[in-house]
């Protein structure tokens, strides 16, 4: 009970509250963040946030797990060193060295090199948008801090792979105890660091009075002599030293490293708290010294009472002599929790460190008290069939045995084919999947074939194994075994294996163990047997090389008795000219029987640009109207028109709708006759959230700059609508022009 002068204080003190009530601001600083609960780093990331230090993005997120760029590396540095307001007066001061592109934070990197944390001489190659590593972050905050040069030899099983530059840096950091290994006693030098992880190192870095002068002066710690609630939103906090201080409505509080209420401290909880600038408590870190909340109860009761989670381990940290560990739940839930000290992995029958434990591993926790308590590897079973069903939320799978399987699939499901990852909505009926399940959930679908597997042959093994390799429509190329007796059909008739031909446009059925059962010719491709003659050999063997549109050189060796024809007319092999343009057709042993000299002089090509290469040779590919693609090399005095502008290489946009005029394989003239009601593919190197404007750049290395139609869509590579706040730079993206305004941005 506390004693009665201490009552007399308090009332004077909620006295002089009630007098003054009308000069303290309630409004809160910014918001709580809503993207951290239970992740790991997220005290640090509450703390950091109320010092004002870090900052989130719309919506209140913060996500936590993505990377920190150098660039922001920097400005937090100058943030926790309380000269930001410098760095922003320097934003426009005129310097002696160079500084890289940017878009932002050209102030900071002024007074990095003033404090410095930078070399002026190496800033050029900073590359301030890319993501930091360990080890770059390592030496960013050694020169920040001017720490001491810490020579000492590493003990990091990886010590070998820290840059030789860095190593007095991480030494240093490691001595001052601001960074510290990862589980299995590994630093990751290269490792990027994600924004969680620079809470902790910032909350390290104040910890340990580092920070500027204005921002320590804000930090406050003692023990806890009252507190009191002033109303429904405000409490007044007493420590020993005298200070008194009423809380911000937004206050975070943490009470044993979980996230509480103020309601739950009591007297002589030893505490810490951060002030915001209108001198009221932002955050709070509170510690209790007996065991009411220490949750480390594991008797029988406390297992029988905890919660079960399952899922995929999607972070291990050690954080001082503690684990924390986090799981994916099929349901997309992150939940990550401290590990009770001396829990183990049970794994069938046998038990293993935590630090065991590798991301992508499939568990069941058990927590209890806030505290992981328990917990055990999970063994997922594999289901392979051909879907006969695809629902919303579920699919059906037929075995080879017959057996239907009904599988429930959850939002976030993982979807693979040939290595790359897909979505759901690429599962159809009819594909060969194996499914990896968990609780009759899927937790990943690999699509083993597509049910009508077409493309192009672009090689063949007739001997031994029979192997055949086809390039499909986005230009992927594989390989597959063909069994002996594979049936192989054209135009409704059996025909040999032998008989078939590279470039004929083929189907492809397979068997359970992915080999070709079936193949049936539905087209020829003739036009990558389309191109100009590279190489020719006239004595003894013929042989002829060309280049097809495509850019792929060929290799054929020609029959003696070759029919060769211009304009008509039988001509000889031997007249045939380096530069030619020939179309070939070729014999079921894949031997050039018959050639034809191409006349494209005056030939009109209708499509869209499908790439651009600009350089020493540059060269359009155009996507014609009937989905076939041809590449030309650009005449010299090619000319490029719009409306009757002329225009420059640099103003071509891939997947604009063109007319252009070849000869001799050259295109002499493009005419653009469509670039603003088309969809468009680059990478984002601009975001202007004022103006409402983006800037791409294609793989021409051509930049263009878009404004936001009213009502534009936005949605990122998650399928979520999203605002032009929420677009970063280097994001992949598709763009649908109306009238040469974006109307809908999809991140690829």
């Amino acid at each position: 009970m506390l004693k009665n002068k201490r009552w007399s204080f308090l009332i004077l003190v909620l006295t002089i509250f009630t007098l003054l009530a009308g000069t303290l601001t309630t409004e809160a600083a910014g918001g709580k963040l809503t993207d951290i609960e239970g992740h790991w780093a997220q005290q640090a990331i509450s703390e950091m946030y109320a010092s004002e230090i870090i900052s989130g993005f719309p919506g209140g997120l913060f996500q936590p797990d993505d990377s920190v760029t150098k660039l922001q590396v920097v400005a937090t540095l100058i943030r926790v060193l309380g000269l930001e307001e410098q760095a922003k007066e320097k934003e426009d001061d005129d310097v002696d060295y160079q500084l890289p592109p940017l878009n932002w934070g050209r102030g900071y990197l002024i007074m990095g090199v003033q404090e410095g944390m930078l070399d002026k001489d190496y800033l050029i190659q900073l590359g301030p948008a890319e993501p930091a590593t360990r080890a770059e972050v390592a030496a960013l905050v050694y020169h920040a801090l001017k720490l001491n040069e810490d020579n000492s030899n590493l003990t990091f099983a990886d010590s070998d792979q820290i840059p030789q530059t860095y190593r007095s840096c991480v030494a240093a950091m490691v001595k001052n105890k601001l960074m510290q290994g990862l589980p299995g006693n590994v630093f990751k030098p290269n490792d990027q660091i994600n924004r969680g992880q620079m809470a902790v190192l910032l909350s390290r870095i104040l910890e340990n009075n580092f920070g500027g002068s204005e921002i320590q002066s804000r930090r406050y710690s003692g023990t806890i002599s009252s507190v009191l609630s002033l109303d429904q939103s405000r409490w007044l906090v007493s420590i020993n030293s005298g200070v008194n201080k009423i809380t911000d409505p937004e206050c975070e509080v943490f009470l044993d490293g979980n996230a509480s209420s103020i309601a739950d401290l009591k007297v002589d909880d030893k505490i810490k708290f951060v002030l915001n600038r209108s001198d009221q408590i932002a955050f709070i870190n509170a510690a209790r010294t007996n065991t009411e909340a220490s949750g480390t109860n594991t008797n029988t009761e406390t297992n029988a009472t905890a919660t079960s989670y399952k899922g995929k381990v999607a972070s291990q940290l050690q954080i001082g002599e503690e684990y924390w560990l986090g799981i994916t739940c099929s349901d997309g839930t992150q939940v990550t929790r401290p590990v009770t000290g001396g829990v183990k992995v049970n794994d069938s029958g046998s038990q293993k460190e935590v630090s065991s434990l590798s991301k992508g591993d499939y568990v069941e926790i058990k927590v209890s008290g806030d505290k992981i308590i328990e917990i055990n590897s999970l063994t997922l079973s594999t289901i392979v069939g051909t879907v006969t069903s695809v629902r919303t939320s579920g699919l059906t799978l037929r075995s080879d045995s017959g057996t239907n399987t009904d599988i429930d699939v959850p939002d976030n499901v993982t979807v693979v084919r040939d290595n790359s990852t897909m979505t759901y909505n690429d599962v159809k009926v009819d594909n060969r999947i194996e499914v990896t399940v968990l609780d009759n959930k899927a937790q990943r679908i690999d699509i083993l074939s597509a049910p009508n597997l077409e493309g192009v042959i672009s090689e063949l093994n007739t001997t031994g194994n029979y192997v055949i390799t086809i390039r499909d429509d986005n230009g992927y190329t594989r390989d597959y075994v063909v069994v002996s007796d594979a049936e192989v059909m054209q135009n409704g008739s059996r025909i040999s294996y032998d008989n078939l031909r590279v470039g004929d446009q083929v189907r492809l059925e397979l068997n359970s163990k992915n080999r070709v059962t079936y193949i049936e010719i539905v087209g020829s491709e003739s036009n990558k047997l389309t191109g100009d003659i590279r190489e020719l050999d006239t004595a003894g063997t013929l042989g002829i090389t060309i280049r097809n549109d495509d850019g792929d050189t060929l290799d054929y060796v020609v029959e003696s008795d070759v029919e060769v024809v211009r304009d008509g007319s039988h001509i000889k092999f031997n007249v045939l000219s380096i530069g030619d343009r020939v179309k070939l057709e070729l014999n079921s042993v894949n031997r050039v029987d018959y050639i034809e000299v191409v006349d494209e002089y005056n030939s009109t090509v209708n499509g869209k640009i499908a790439d651009l290469i600009t350089g020493s040779s540059p060269f359009i590919i155009i996507e014609k109207n009937d989905g076939s693609k041809s590449r030309y090399y650009l005449a010299d005095n090619v000319t490029i028109d719009r409306d009757g502008e002329s225009l420059h290489l640099r103003d071509m946009v891939i997947g604009s709708e063109v007319e252009a005029q070849i000869g001799n394989g050259k295109a002499k003239n493009i005419e653009i006759i469509n670039d603003e009601d088309i969809t468009v593919s680059g990478t984002v190197t601009y975001v202007s959230t004022s103006s409402k404007k983006i800037t791409i750049k294609q793989l021409s290395g051509n930049e263009f700059s878009y404004y936001l139609r009213d009502g534009a869509s936005l949605i990122d590579n998650s399928s979520h609508n999203i605002s032009l706040y929420d677009v970063d730079e280097g994001w992949d993206v598709q763009l649908v022009l109306v009238g040469g305004k974006v109307s809908r941005l999809t991140q690829e």
